[in-house]
């Protein structure tokens, strides 16, 4: 759906795989394309979003 309305086959394959372990040197889109989907998932099962800061810090090298 994504490449019929023109993204880049670059984020379309990032979105592809979005659920695959991301690894340690991805790209900085691809982390925050994985940090999105954490934050998303979290908030549809009705997490905190205090509860969020530390399993998103290993995706910002800290910087949360």
């Amino acid at each position: 759906m994504l490449s019929l309305w023109h993204f880049p086959d670059r984020v379309c394959a990032l979105i592809a795989r979005h659920h695959e372990a991301i690894l340690p040197d991805a790209s900085p889109l691809e982390r925050t394309l994985h940090a999105a989907r954490g934050v998303a998932d979290r908030l549809l099962v009705g997490a905190d979003p205090e509860s969020l800061e530390p399993s998103v810090a290993w995706l910002t090298d800290g910087l949360v």
